[in-house]
């Protein structure tokens, strides 16, 4: 049975998403007897990295799905024997364990075969004319075990490896590590009705922007300060959805309202992440509540919320070692509106001249992505947190950006003074053009 449940924000997860997945499963894990674990889909930009260290947290393990796994569903702890196990005593195993079958395996717990029920009467048939079943019972598992197995990995995807295990000649898999150790069984009982992976989502509601397998999953929980996206769900669950500036926030009142202390590193990375998605409280997305909330966690973690957020922009908005590949994903989101696909990416920096000097470059990587992904428009926000205001860069189809920005593309390029937020300021204006 699957306990785990995964915590994890968006694909090309930025501070938010991280620090809130860090926190929520803090929380989780302090009032379930179940157990949580923060995860990512992607690797950690720099600013989040900065976070982190900052307040001497790791950084959440990676996944690159949440498909069924072998691992999730099989039997662990296998009852097995070596291969001069006499057949009685394996008999006896399997009329106390209620078993059809047991693997052989060799001193470094490998696999190298299998006793099964008929193989066992088989070979006791076969020796009728002899004494009794003496015979057939003082022999070792070496001599009658089968090595016709069929072997999978702990990590395969039980989609595309359960057709395998039904035509396998005992409708069962031995399943092995890494190492090929011995480490479970599945039989066709593991295969009826296996149960998902729980997952609660973070920072996004979009299927797109979410972990590949998602679909497979059983989603048990939504907290987004977004737009409603489509993920769906068979059965009710608790969505919060809140007009606030930060997933953090939601994050930060959780606590307040189950009554749980934030320790001051949580206090610490929570605080980063309201920062970084609200550029210092001066993006249009930036509520009441999330001042509040600022100044909350600023004094649990005893440090000057400007300070640390001046800092931390200072520190990471040096990207001229990032490829133009890593620019344009490094905050970098998925929108399908009304069957339309576009990608929405954001650098935000406290000197965007070094960045646009690249502009050829980057318009390069856009046009590719563009075409190798199907997108209809790719637009690039490179926001600049001193002049407040952004230099879109679009490819594409840009004349759905020139309508909803009311503007005129120069060389793909304009600039949008007192644009800062993506969600409020591009994604929404878009969506009406194209809704």
């Amino acid at each position: 049975m699957l306990k785990k449940t995964y915590i994890l924000g968006h694909k090309n997860p930025d501070t938010d998403s991280i620090c809130s997945s860090i926190a929520y499963a803090y929380l989780k894990n302090k009032l379930d007897k179940l157990e949580y674990e923060a995860v990512c889909l992607g690797d950690l930009n720099q600013e989040t990295q900065f976070v982190l260290d900052m307040f001497n947290l790791p950084a959440p393990r990676k996944i690159d799905h949440v498909k069924i796994r072998i691992k999730d569903i099989m039997t662990p702890g296998v009852i097995s024997v070596k291969p001069d196990t006499l057949v009685r005593d394996i008999g006896i195993l399997m009329y106390e364990h209620n078993i059809r079958s047991v693997p052989v395996v060799d001193e470094h717990n490998i696999a190298l075969g299998v006793v099964t029920e008929r193989e066992i009467a088989y070979n006791y048939i076969k020796n009728l004319n002899l004494e009794d079943f003496k015979t057939v019972a003082s022999q070792e598992a070496s001599v009658i075990m089968e090595n016709n197995i069929f072997i999978v990995d702990e990590e395969e995807i039980l989609s595309e490896t359960i057709e395998d295990i039904l035509k396998s000649p005992h409708k069962e898999a031995l399943v092995v590590d890494k190492s090929n150790r011995l480490v479970g069984i599945v039989t066709r009982t593991n295969l009826v009705n296996p149960e998902k992976r729980r997952v609660i989502i973070l920072d996004h509601s979009e299927i797109s922007q979410s972990a590949d397998g998602i679909k497979e999953a059983s989603i048990i929980e939504i907290i987004d300060h977004h737009h409603l996206g489509d993920l769906q769900t068979p059965e009710p669950i608790l969505v919060i959805s809140k007009p606030v500036g930060s997933t953090s926030t939601i994050i930060t009142e959780r606590f307040n309202e189950l009554r749980v202390d934030i320790p001051r590193d949580i206090a610490g990375i929570l605080l980063g992440a309201v920062l970084s998605d609200t550029v210092l409280l001066k993006s249009p997305t930036a509520t009441q509540k999330d001042k509040e909330i600022v100044e909350r966690l600023s004094k649990i973690a005893g440090i000057d919320w400007f300070e640390f957020g001046a800092r931390m922009y200072d520190e990471c908005s040096d990207v001229s070692s990032l490829s133009a590949t890593d620019l344009l994903n490094s905050d970098f989101k998925v929108y399908n509106f009304s069957d339309v696909k576009i990608g929405i990416g954001q650098i935000e920096t406290t000197n965007s001249k070094g960045i646009l000097r690249r502009k050829n470059e980057i318009f390069d990587e856009m046009n590719k992505e563009l075409k190798d992904k199907d997108f209809e428009l790719i637009v690039l926000m490179i926001t600049d947190i001193i002049r407040e205001g952004t230099e879109l860069l679009a490819v594409g189809k840009t004349k759905l950006a020139e309508k909803a920005f009311n503007c005129e593309l120069v060389d793909n390029s304009v600039f949008l003074p007192g644009v800062i937020s993506r969600k409020k300021q591009i994604a929404a204006p878009l969506f009406k053009v194209i809704g």
